[in-house]
């Protein structure tokens, strides 16, 4: 599949701490090293090859080019190197040819005899021993004749250059690093963008939302801003298409795995639906973790399952949970659990109540569909599915694995919310479903939601347990 140049813009964001800590660390080590190898120092001395052999010049030149290579093997011989090793006890003939450098100058008449040491003046002294022996050799058993330039007391080490050395451990640092990012984004099964949601899902994405630090944000800090947007964009989209698109009463928010952040979506969507005057009622259908009660702040528990039992009104259930939102009622988790077998059960007179009930909207807060049966079968008989996926752990394979189930389980999938999502700077997403954009944010079909943050809390916002 082709990845839109943002995904690679964000591949760098998210690995741009690995990349630098691959060049500080490798580039580190490599200059504390550098800084703690004893500096080695080469000294030069030349030699000038001078075969006379003819009263020409230019013959004389190219028979000492063609004796070059002939003499600089001779250099390291044992008869050149005896009276040096006679002036320095200890030093054997393998590591004093160890140290020593012959290169003879292609097309000249010079050899150059470097020697390195960590000591400086002994590189010298070595440099100079050895060309004044093979002088007093190649002179005395050679046809030609040997001038010397003697070797200088070097200053500057040849070895080890601490900026290269640095600036290499540094590039090798980076190709690490480079390396694995590779490794580890070919490993990541995460979802890369939202445009890549769309395609797995085959349904509009509704909404991102933004994860906000843990520290506190200012009021008009860009990160908030954008979440409250992405509220407002989800509430607005989601009401057009129940008006205008695709009718429905009874819609179930939920998602492939747990803690995905379906409460917080679940919350915010009826709280603003309740605020721009729709009648709504918040079902917690999540016995694995109920946290809208803790959420709201239910003093009163109302069971349903016990006025069904006694032959009541099954509506007098409700009048117990209206929230300090009008127009919010919300039902518990508690409601629906069987007051004999204590086990949470669903039955086809419970939807037949909830069609006919005086309600623009019944939201389900369900469990994670793939984890839990109960949630499969509330699916099968609700109206509409919207999605909740968190960007930041869920994989492709488990978004198509929810697909295929949703779409076994005969009910719309109406669209999908992005928790948590990295992408929120590059939201512009193209819809699957022929849903014009500009149609869906016309003034004359827009609703003035408001958010629990753009308006005074009229209830406990206390942290909900499966954000």
């Amino acid at each position: 599949m082709h990845k839109p140049l943002q995904y690679y813009w964000l591949v760098t964001k998210r690995w741009a701490w690995l990349v630098m800590l691959g060049i500080v660390f490798c580039g580190g080590a490599t200059f504390i090293v550098s800084k703690l190898t004893p500096p080695v120092y080469q000294a030069t001395a030349t030699l000038i090859l001078n075969q006379k052999t003819a009263t020409s010049a230019s013959d004389n030149f190219n028979t000492s080019v063609a004796a070059l290579s002939t003499y600089a093997d001779l250099i390291t011989s044992p008869e050149v190197l005896a009276p040096v090793l006679a002036k320095h006890p200890g030093l054997t003939q393998e590591q004093l040819s160890a140290l020593i450098k012959i290169s003879p100058q292609s097309n000249t008449q010079l050899i150059q005899v470097a020697v390195e040491n960590t000591n400086p003046q002994l590189a010298e002294q070595l440099s100079n021993e050895i060309s004044l022996s093979f002088q007093a050799f190649a002179n005395s058993q050679l046809p030609g004749s040997i001038s010397i330039i003697p070797a200088q007391l070097p200053i500057i080490p040849v070895r080890p250059k601490v900026l290269e050395y640095t600036g290499v451990g540094a590039g090798i640092g980076f190709c690490l690093a480079l390396a694995m990012i590779i490794l580890f984004e070919w490993f990541d099964d995460r979802l890369a963008s939202p445009q890549e949601v769309q395609d797995y899902l085959g349904v509009e994405v509704w909404g991102m939302i933004s994860e906000l630090p843990k520290d506190k944000v200012n009021k008009r800090d860009k990160r908030r801003t954008a979440l409250i947007k992405g509220f407002r964009q989800l509430t607005t989209n989601l009401d057009i298409i129940q008006r205008v698109y695709q009718p429905f009463k009874l819609l179930i928010i939920t998602s492939a795995l747990k803690h995905e952040g379906k409460t917080l979506i679940a919350t915010k969507i009826a709280s603003s639906l309740a605020r721009a005057g729709k009648r709504v009622l918040l079902i917690d259908a999540n016995p694995l973790a109920p946290a809208v009660e803790q959420h709201f702040q239910l003093g009163k528990r109302v069971e349903l399952a016990r006025y069904r039992a006694t032959g009541a009104d099954t509506g007098k259930a409700l009048e117990g949970n209206l929230t300090e939102i009008p127009n919010l009622w919300v039902l518990t988790a508690q409601s629906f659990f069987s007051t004999d077998s204590q086990e949470f059960t669903w039955d086809a007179s419970i939807f037949d109540y909830f069609k006919k009930a005086p309600f623009d909207y019944i939201i389900f807060d369900a469990a994670p569909l793939l984890s839990w049966v109960d949630t499969q079968v509330l699916a099968s008989s609700v109206e509409a599915i919207v999605l909740v996926i968190d960007a930041s752990k869920t994989s492709r394979k488990t978004v198509l694995r929810a697909q295929r189930l949703v779409k076994r389980l005969g009910n719309p999938l109406l669209g999908a919310v992005i928790n948590k999502s990295p992408w929120i700077e590059f939201a512009d997403i193209e819809p699957p479903h022929p849903i014009a954009p500009n149609r869906m944010m016309a003034p004359e079909a827009s609703v003035p939601y408001l958010l629990p943050e753009e308006a005074p809390p009229r209830f406990n916002s206390s942290p909900i347990a499966r954000i």
